[in-house]
């Protein structure tokens, strides 16, 4: 069993801890600790401004998805597309497109088209934020205006997009650290992350931001393993 860091918060009803348990429930408590897989990195906590949200209409992109016939959501999508890009570093539109149709036949040509075409502004944004050397790597989830129910079931959905991603490229978790090995498994934990109906209050907000905070973080040091920024000679 993995060492408490001490409760950040609490998200329909369970404590937020480092731990990762089933609930009696049926839920989860889900391991907030920015220290660990953090590293380098800084976390933030607390609403903030999100430059990948604001550049991408998240419900037109979830229609154009359903009307092509994709099996997924704008969430979980975003989610196969980092996953891939941990994996693999480079990912053309048309593989990760593939990845969203599962194998069926899928759009017509002229959906895929527009789909490809829908979809590359946010792959090419996505490349920009994980080789952003300020760390402005950000999910793409449904905005603040949306329920706390929703933006959980969406950030699970992240979560379960990601692990497929990265699963297209089998064994490249073996060199990991065994920190970001911890993130993994967090990953598998949160992706099952159910948003119950029930009042929304300040303290379940603050701490499905956390929980989005540490994904975001893990992520990066997932990323900055696998492809290591060159080193500058001039340092030496």
């Amino acid at each position: 069993m993995r060492r408490s860091m001490g409760p950040v918060g609490v998200y329909g009803g369970a404590v937020v801890n480092v731990n990762i348990a089933p609930q009696p429930s049926g839920r989860h408590c889900f391991a907030v600790d920015f220290s660990a897989p953090a590293g380098r990195y800084s976390a933030r906590r607390g609403r903030r401004d999100n430059a990948m949200a604001d550049s991408i209409d998240y419900p037109a992109l979830g229609r154009l998805l359903q009307r092509a016939g994709a099996e997924t959501g704008p969430a979980e999508s975003h989610g196969i597309l980092c996953g891939m890009l941990c994996a693999q570093h480079n990912v053309d539109r048309g593989r990760w497109a593939n990845e969203l149709f599962a194998g069926e036949a899928g759009a017509s040509d002229l959906l895929a088209r527009e789909l490809a075409d829908a979809l590359e502004p946010l792959r090419e944004e996505t490349v920009r934020q994980l080789h952003d050397e300020s760390f402005g790597f950000e999910l793409l989830l449904p905005d603040d205006q949306e329920s706390l129910r929703c933006r959980a079931q969406a950030l699970a959905e992240w979560c379960r997009g990601f692990l497929l991603g990265f699963s297209t490229l089998g064994g490249v978790h073996a060199g990991l650290s065994g920190d970001a090995q911890e993130v993994l498994g967090d990953l598998v934990q949160i992706s099952r992350l159910q948003g119950e109906q029930g009042v929304e209050d300040e303290q379940e907000e603050q701490s499905l931001v956390e929980i989005v905070e540490y994904v975001r973080v893990g992520v990066l040091l997932i990323w900055e393993e696998l492809h290591p920024a060159p080193t500058d000679p001039r340092r030496h």
